[in-house]
């Protein structure tokens, strides 16, 4: 058995692993029973998928911006 509880604070945001023996002392300021905390998002990786993000939709502008060239058999001209 754990002796501690996850609580959330609805107003806040917050996440508490709150001992078991002082969650009704918080539950009575505004603080609720949880499965558990969010997973934290590192900044970081936030940083690095909007950078991915935005040099994907770069390259998928440049690939729709380049012509599709033919090649031309010996002989001919591409407008052939």
């Amino acid at each position: 058995m754990t002796d501690r509880i996850w609580m959330t604070h609805p107003a806040s945001g917050g996440h508490f692993h709150c001992p078991q023996a002082a969650a009704a002392d918080f539950a009575s300021i505004g603080w609720e029973p949880c499965e558990a905390p969010p997973e934290p998002v590192s900044p970081v990786i936030a940083e690095h998928l909007a950078w991915r993000a935005e040099q994907d939709r770069i390259a998928a502008e440049a690939a729709s911006e380049t012509p599709k060239s033919r090649t031309a058999r010996r002989g001919e001209t591409p407008e052939e």
